[in-house]
């Protein structure tokens, strides 16, 4: 991997930013607690703060001590990629519209980005506002001028900060594809600012779909009419047409499923998310819960969509999925295609009890032999 996103941080309504579990964030990134630090140390090598729950509301942040060598920012700089705070995501985006709208809030929310670089050692900053103009979500029409706005304002603190360590940060953004978020940004005036482009190139269907269908698929699958647009080819092209550039495009790789009440096949009608058979998740099954099922179920490959469809043969659950074949050829589709590269929702998906990650292991061997290694499934 090249960089590594930290999710979630997330942003109050004022600009702040912190952190969403007091417990896990400073354990993951900083690692284990130092429970016998050195006398007097508040200043001693591992003793880092972090920004708890409490930080928006108190303004202070909590500190201890830590065993670096243990935590995933030094783990991740010891093998050289960079490590980015993901800032928001579908739960978080709620507060994005208030402090675009707001000069002195977005100037506030660029100056505690760099905050955050400094705090946590982090290498750039990737912004998930799902979606500017997302009604849902708070969203309104000025959203699509004002994320403009805001990241001139982060790209201005990002830089007069890198003047001092000598360093160029960059800006990522997770974006949507489905063409009416799509429509939320203003492309020509947002593409130049960030450095990549993260297309969330996933969750065209799911269970709140009328009926069922591909969570990412490569290519449109004949269904349903209108709807022509609803794939990773027809998100790249569209966020082509409005002004980016093949070098910062990046596409998403779900490890991950989706599934689908009482159906056994594509374009049919269901009952929802199908949360009976894969509690764990939720009805969004992580790649290695779906290969210790996979003999309960007939799976056959989608030649259109490029993707893996499987159910259970008694009829109660239909599942999309992406299999080493399924990423394989998103692979080939951004080397054919010259892109950038990938974003992968998300790591932990893919790793097996032994700790093989075999859908990551599919990546790096296409790259590593694109004329020579096969594209082939291994659930069939």
């Amino acid at each position: 991997m090249t960089i590594v996103n930290f999710a979630f941080f997330q942003p109050d309504t004022e600009g702040n930013l912190y952190g969403t579990d007091d417990w896990a964030d400073p354990q993951v990134l900083f690692g284990s607690t130092n429970w016998n630090p050195p006398e007097n140390s508040s200043n001693a090598a591992d003793y880092r703060c972090h920004r708890g729950l409490e930080y928006p509301k108190t303004g202070q942040k909590k500190c201890g001590h830590y065993n670096l060598e243990e935590g995933l920012i030094h783990l991740v700089h010891e093998e050289g990629a960079r490590i980015f705070p993901s800032i928001g995501g579908w739960t978080l985006s709620d507060n994005f519209p208030g402090i675009a709208a707001d000069a002195a809030k977005r100037k506030h929310f660029a100056e505690q980005c760099v905050g955050l670089i400094e705090d946590y050692g982090f290498d750039g900053i990737d912004l998930d506002w799902e979606y500017p103009a997302y009604a849902d979500h708070s969203g309104t029409a000025a959203d699509t001028e004002n994320f403009v706005l805001l990241l001139q304002e982060l790209r201005s603190a990002l830089d007069t900060y890198g003047a001092t360590t000598d360093k160029y940060y960059e800006i990522t953004a997770a974006v949507g594809c489905g063409p009416s978020t799509i429509a939320g940004y203003d492309i020509p005036q947002t593409a130049p600012l960030l450095d990549q482009i993260n297309l969330m190139t996933y969750d065209f269907f799911g269970g709140w779909s009328d009926v069922t269908g591909a969570n990412a698929p490569l290519y449109y699958q004949g269904f349903p009419s209108g709807f022509q647009e609803w794939s990773v080819d027809g998100c790249v092209a569209n966020w082509m047409e409005g002004g980016a550039v093949k070098s910062q495009l990046n596409i998403g790789l779900p490890f991950y499923g989706q599934s689908f009440v009482d159906a056994n096949g594509p374009n049919q009608p269901h009952k929802g998310t199908d949360k009976a058979h894969w509690p764990e998740d939720k009805g969004k099954p992580q790649y290695f819960n779906i290969e210790a099922r996979l003999e309960e179920m007939t799976v056959i490959r989608d030649p259109v969509s490029q993707t893996q469809q499987a159910w259970f043969k008694d009829g109660t659950g239909y599942l999309s999925f992406d299999d080493q074949q399924a990423i394989c050829n998103k692979v080939e589709y951004v080397l054919d295609e010259q892109l950038n590269g990938f974003i992968i929702w998300e790591i932990s998906g893919d790793v097996r009890e032994d700790l093989s990650t075999p859908l990551l292991d599919e990546v790096n061997m296409k790259l590593d032999y694109p004329n020579t290694h096969v594209c082939a499934s291994a659930t069939n």
